[in-house]
């Protein structure tokens, strides 16, 4: 009874489990302003037993984000090529591409002063298992002047239950701390189910 197992919390998704463990978990909020893996606790048991312990899983921003350009840069012939590269050295998968202003906008005249900018670049894939910051590095593209973005925020994509820990009777708190952003919230893990 009360045993959190085979749970994996997605960011804004409930997720029902079979009985024997916790009914529900939910990852209501992500937050924002991620630069590390934060760390996260779950409250003990309140009749005793061990505490179960969670991991979260980073990935780059989240599907579909736009990201604006520090500098615009000049020239470009065609989007360059995206290439994201996890500082901490563990991350995979991520994927990006760049939009140029005249590619937003293919009525745009050669003679517009953002013909040929980049006016942004958009996540297709976060991928998993990032750790630190991101840099954005961009490649071809026939540029006069290149772009440049700041490195990207990491995004709180999942928890995975590392220990199950034992004597759940009540829904546990998460809280997370460290990494750098704000606003995560997981409140509901669950409920036993007895």
């Amino acid at each position: 009874l009360g045993q959190i197992s085979d749970l994996t919390i997605y960011a804004g998704q409930a997720l029902t489990m079979g009985s024997g463990g916790l009914l529900m978990a939910n990852l209501t909020s992500s937050g924002s302003g991620w630069t590390s893996i934060p760390a996260v606790t779950l409250d003990p048991p309140t009749g005793g037993g061990d505490t179960a312990t969670v991991q979260p899983v980073m990935g780059v921003l989240s599907e579909n984000t736009r990201v604006n350009p520090t500098s615009s840069g000049l020239g470009y012939q065609s989007a360059p090529l995206v290439i994201l590269t996890d500082s901490g050295g563990t991350g995979s998968g991520a994927q990006a591409r760049a939009y140029l202003y005249n590619e937003v906008d293919p009525t745009m005249s050669p003679t517009n002063p953002n013909y040929g900018k980049i006016q942004y670049l958009q996540i297709l894939d976060p991928g998993t298992g990032y750790t630190g910051p991101v840099s954005v590095t961009l490649t071809g593209g026939g540029f006069v002047t290149p772009a440049a973005f700041a490195n990207l925020e990491l995004n709180l994509q999942q928890l995975n239950v590392v220990d199950p820990g034992s004597g759940y009777s009540a829904i546990p708190n998460i809280t997370f701390s460290g990494g750098g952003g704000t606003g995560a919230q997981g409140t509901e893990i669950g409920r036993a189910h007895v």
